[in-house]
């Protein structure tokens, strides 16, 4: 069924994207709700705690906006440019004060001046 913790969570093109986040997503236990997924896999990530929640947040906010786009406009975008779309995103909330998000994002290092 299609429901938030699976569209989120569970689907495959989802669990590459929240891998993204060092999140490890194969190892995930399988939750009833998005609070209950939270919960117990971004509450005990220790001190890189805020830079996964936040990567957490914007992925899960770009594959949201994605899902909605190919259901209600059959519109689709190709994954490697939602990547791009996430990466400058959180390139932006790094310039924005959100330093930590550069610690997380891979093969980028947004702290560099163009």
């Amino acid at each position: 069924p299609e429901t938030a913790p699976h569209i989120l969570f569970s689907c495959r093109f989802s669990r590459d994207w929240l891998g993204l986040a060092e999140l490890n997503p194969s190892s995930w236990q399988d939750t009833n709700s998005v609070r209950e997924w939270w919960d117990s896999n971004i509450l005990g990530v220790g001190m890189r705690r805020k830079a996964v929640a936040s990567i957490a947040m914007l992925v899960i906010w770009e594959l949201w906006n994605e899902r909605n786009a190919r259901v209600f406009r059959n519109i689709s975008t190709m994954p490697l440019i939602i990547f791009y779309k996430i990466k400058n995103e959180a390139r932006n909330w790094a310039l924005a004060g959100a330093k930590h998000m550069s610690s997380i994002m891979p093969g980028d290092n947004m702290d560099r001046k163009e």
